[in-house]
């Protein structure tokens, strides 16, 4: 599938959801922001270089807070722990700040695995 196809799919997903993708639709083509609940979840599509050439992967964050400044072990500890019990999520740090994010490679990806992603995001 091209870079097209892949957007489609995304923007396919955000109807799924009753979102408009033109609403959503960022700057940049095959990024994305929405607001779903309380989270502001950035969708991308992004390659990547690897031993096997570029992989071209789905992208998504939610900022869930920053860094606390007391008890940081117990908290990234519960953080790992809470790292373990998700299937396609993640806790992680960018700029001192916490994010739950998610990454899947473009190969096979239908619109429905989009609004999956997006809803245990958000």
């Amino acid at each position: 599938m091209s870079h097209l196809d892949y957007i489609r799919t995304v923007e396919e997903a955000f109807k799924k959801l009753g979102i408009n993708p033109k609403d959503a639709q960022s700057p940049i083509q095959g990024a994305w922001i929405f607001k779903r609940g309380s989270a502001t979840i950035r969708v991308m599509l992004n390659s990547s270089p690897s031993s096997e050439g570029d992989q071209r992967t789905l992208s998504m964050m939610a900022y869930i807070m920053p860094i606390p400044r007391k008890q940081q072990k117990d908290f990234f500890r519960r953080l790992l722990e809470m790292n373990s019990s998700f299937v396609n999520e993640r806790f992680e740090i960018f700029d001192n700040e916490i994010y739950v994010t998610a990454s899947r490679y473009l190969d096979g990806l239908s619109s429905d695995e989009v609004v999956a992603i997006m809803t245990e995001i958000s």
